[in-house]
């Protein structure tokens, strides 16, 4: 199926130096039915620092510049949902600091097809187990490593990026729900867990290292850091190709540490 996205971030002015780079791996996916939207407070909130104009960034009818009152870290997806009319639309978060693979949307658009369980929920490619029945169950949060199948978690993590639908928030969310500022993925998956919301963490087929450091799909270059890792391995058959010596448990999807 060839449905919409939208990709939606934010920005603040210390972080203007990356902008390019992002937008251009953004901005120029395999896949073409998207559109970038760029929610860029006027003013910061806790600093007071004055955007600048935007505008010299042109990337055609894909990039949509908005200049919006800041909410905190959910600036990134607040304002792409209040404008969003469309519940069955989907919408990718991502972050301001990374390269993303120009193959993102399409392996998107290829799980939603092909695995209908998850398709009414929230999908990303990393996540944190909660304290579900099919998790842990001595209080702690796993991270997941590669898995084969899609895995039901308790929180997907932002910076590798996340696929809401519209349909999930109710009104509810804008008045109460995106009210703690300080991350992101805690006030949003809490807000969705409160709501019965199901969050998966999904396989991804690239992976790479550097000095001891992953970088795996989406990613390709981790700006904050430009010494990490570029350079993707494929695996065609499916599934990651892991480079580097980790034990997966294929059970439960725990990446656990050798």
């Amino acid at each position: 199926m060839n449905r919409k996205f939208i990709i939606s971030l934010t920005t603040l002015p210390p972080r203007f130096k990356h902008l390019k780079m992002v937008l251009d791996s953004l901005c120029n996916q395999e896949y073409d039915n998207y559109e970038v939207h760029l929610n860029v407070p006027k003013e910061t909130k806790y600093d007071g620092q004055y955007t600048e104009d935007l505008s010299k960034y042109d990337y055609g009818d894909k990039l949509k510049i908005f200049y919006v009152e800041d909410v905190g870290a959910v600036t990134k997806l607040y304002y792409t949902l209040k404008r969003t009319e469309d519940l069955e639309q989907r919408i990718i978060t991502v972050d301001d600091d990374f390269i993303y693979d120009k193959y993102m949307l399409s392996e998107y658009n290829t799980y939603i097809d092909e695995n209908p369980q998850i398709s009414e929920g929230v999908i990303g490619f990393a996540g944190v187990y909660p304290l579900l029945p099919s998790g842990p169950t001595d209080g702690t949060l796993d991270c997941i490593g590669a898995l084969r199948e899609p895995t039901r978690v308790g929180i997907v993590e932002g910076y590798k990026s996340v696929c809401y639908k519209r349909s999930h928030f109710t009104e509810d969310f804008f008045e109460n729900g995106y009210k703690y500022h300080y991350n992101d993925d805690l006030a949003v998956f809490a807000w969705l867990g409160l709501n019965g919301v199901e969050k998966w963490c999904i396989p991804y087929r690239f992976e790479t290292t550097h000095r001891n450091r992953v970088m795996s799909f989406p990613l390709v270059h981790e700006l904050s850091y430009p010494k990490s890792g570029i350079n993707h391995q494929r695996d065609d058959e499916g599934g990651s190709q892991v480079s580097y010596k980790k034990f997966y448990n294929t059970e439960n999807g725990r990446g656990l540490q050798q």
